[in-house]
Order: C-alpha cells, then sequence, then structure tokens
C-alpha cells in the first residue's frame, strides 16, 4: 500500500497517428488500475513495485489517512478483512453495460445489417443474446471469483497463512474481428474491466457502423482511460502493437495471430490469441444422419461460415458417405432455399 498513489486520470502516452483520411491528435490512454469514483472523480492507482491494486479500493484509501499512521502490517490486514475490491465497482458498470445494449439493440441491429448483411435471428442470438448473458452470469459470480482463495500452505513456510489473490494486469490491448464485430468487442472488455485492468479497443475497419454504436455505448458505460476505442486500418494496428501493453488479447486469423504474437514476444507481453483453424467433423456409421445434417448444416452456414469452430471438413464413415451427403443437402436446402 505504501507504494501505490490514488491519482486522477492521467494520460501515459500522447500518440499522433496519421492513416489516408485518418488522423489523430493528443489520443491518450491511462496507464493505470481503475478503481472507481471517489469525491465523484475517477478514480485510479499507480502499482509500483510489489503492490497489489486490488488489494485497496476506492474507501480504504481515504480510511488509510483516517487511521493515521499505524504499522503498515496491521493496516494490510485491516483491509483484507474489509475486502472492499472493485468487484463492485465493476459490477455497477457491467450492469449498466447491460442497460445500455438493451437499449440500442434495434440499432445494434440495423449497424450489424448494414455491415455484414446478417438477419436478425443472428444478431440476436449470435451477438446480443451472448453479451447479455454473459454480462449477467458475471454479476452474478464476480464477487466470489475476485475473493482471494485460502490454500493449503507448505511445511516450509509455517508458521505463514497462504492465498491465491487476482490482480490484473494493468492496461490491455484488444483487437477484435470483424466476423462478429460486436460481441467479440464487448464480450473480452468484460472480463478485462472485471478483472480490473483499464482497456483500448481496436474494432475491426471492415465493420464501420457497428464501431460506431460500440463507441455510442462505450462512452456511456465507461469513462475514457477506463475504456478507448481507436479506430483505423492495419497501420494503425500495427502502431498499437508496437507500444507496450501489459495484455494483448486478438482475435482473427492465424497469420495475423503470428504477427501479433511476434510482436508482443518483443516485450514478453502475454497475449490470448482466439484464432481460427481447420475444425474436422467425424460422423460414424452409429450416428443419427438426421440429426447430424441438421447440426452440420446449422453450425457451418451459421454467419456465413465466419466462425472460428466451424466445420471445415467432414471425415464420414464410406458405408454411409452417400447417403449422409444426400441429407446434407436436403437440409441445406430445407433452411436456406434451394436457390
Amino acid at each position: 500500500m505504501r507504494n501505490q498513489e490514488f491519482l486522477t486520470s492521467k494520460a501515459s502516452e500522447v500518440l499522433l497517428f496519421e492513416d489516408d483520411d485518418l488522423r489523430w491528435s493528443e489520443m491518450t490512454f491511462s496507464n493505470k488500475h481503475f478503481l472507481g469514483y471517489l469525491d465523484n472523480k475517477p478514480c485510479f492507482v499507480s502499482c509500483l513495485e510489489d503492490s497489489s491494486p486490488i488489494s485497496d479500493g476506492m474507501i480504504l484509501s481515504p480510511l488509510r489517512s483516517l487511521l493515521g499512521r499505524i504499522p503498515d502490517s496491521i493496516f494490510n490486514i485491516f483491509s483484507r478483512s474489509l475486502q472492499i475490491d472493485n468487484w463492485y465497482v465493476s459490477n455497477q458498470f457491467c450492469g449498466e453495460c447491460g442497460k445500455s445494449v438493451k437499449a440500442h439493440e434495434t440499432e445494434i441491429s440495423s449497424a450489424l445489417k448494414k455491415d455484414l448483411g446478417k438477419p436478425a435471428a443472428e444478431i440476436w442470438l449470435a451477438e446480443i443474446y451472448i453479451v447479455v448473458d454473459e454480462l449477467n452470469k458475471v454479476i452474478k459470480n464476480l464477487q466470489f471469483w475476485a475473493k482471494p482463495k485460502r490454500i493449503k500452505g507448505k511445511w516450509l513456510n509455517i508458521p505463514s497463512k497462504d492465498w491465491i489473490v487476482p490482480e490484473p494486469f494493468g492496461v490491455t490491448l484488444h483487437i477484435a474481428p470483424w466476423n462478429y464485430p460486436f460481441q467479440l468487442s464487448i464480450s473480452p472488455i468484460i472480463g478485462a474491466i472485471c478483472a480490473g485492468n483499464t482497456v483500448v479497443l481496436k474494432p475491426s475497419e471492415h465493420s464501420p457502423n457497428t464501431t460506431e454504436i460500440l463507441k455510442t455505448i462505450i462512452k456511456k458505460c465507461f469513462i475514457s482511460g477506463h475504456v478507448d476505442v481507436v479506430t483505423g486500418g492495419p497501420k494503425i494496428g500495427q502502431e498499437l502493437l508496437t507500444l507496450n501493453w501489459d495484455y494483448i488479447f486478438f482475435t482473427g486469423s492465424t497469420e495475423i495471430g503470428k504477427i501479433v504474437a511476434k510482436e508482443a514476444a518483443k516485450t514478453l507481453t502475454p497475449v490470448t490469441l482466439e484464432l481460427g483453424g481447420n475444425n474436422p467433423c467425424v460422423i460414424d456409421k452409429t450416428a443419427s444422419l438426421n440429426i447430424a445434417a441438421k447440426r452440420i448444416a446449422w453450425g457451418k452456414f451459421l454467419n456465413c461460415g465466419q466462425t472460428c469452430i466451424a466445420p471445415n471438413y467432414l471425415a464420414v464413415h464410406s458405408d454411409i458417405k452417400e447417403e449422409f451427403l444426400a441429407k446434407l443437402i436436403n437440409q441445406v436446402k430445407e433452411s436456406f432455399g434451394k436457390d
């Protein structure tokens, strides 16, 4: 705690980007862990060595000054017993985000229709419902997830008491794809902010209408420095990767994933890569061919096949090959029409 100082939002860097028609000046990001509001002002924590950004909290800093100069060891015990971590603040943001998504459902559907031509039912199922369901799950479980877990200590460390304490990484970069531009932009943000991180989101340049509604929702739910949106093409993405991040989350192709991993490796930045691949689907003689054909047709053609876990090829037992292909063709026609 002695290594933490509470700050209002301050820019860690000033980025000057220029990309064809796009020009930015003084685009600022915060490298502080967001804790919440103190006296109606955004409150961040700057972490130096040996500091725990969630062990304090919005309320513990004023309490520290009220309690006066007591030993740090005693105050550490006091703060852990209160457990006033940022799970409560994160829950408030999740609640506001859920309300905003529901309030803008029509605009989200319209944007996705303009960008990708998605049908309304698919938009609700694969974009909106997944986000709302994840928000509800986080709100229900976050306090338990964020709570330090007591573990059995080793005899070598007697008489210690051992805990696993979840802590945020810090400033995170999220690069979202075009195939699910709303869901795969919001969902990673939910996890990141609930873990106490700040987020810079780079949505796909191929879904401009969805990007605009994303900016509207994020602006309503989060303050600048907590979650920021950066728009632009590949040049902007490359520039972002040259900056120092505490964590990078990328969803997209394997080819671009390799570039992200290479840039992250230069600074040993941890990454999560959600990449597409070649997914086999095996159908043996014991399978129900009607059910298999229906499920494969749905899974493959959902979002026009642009889903990371969509089947890429089939391995079918030779004895049932022709029968299965006939059923699959009929199922495709039944689901999507003869043309």
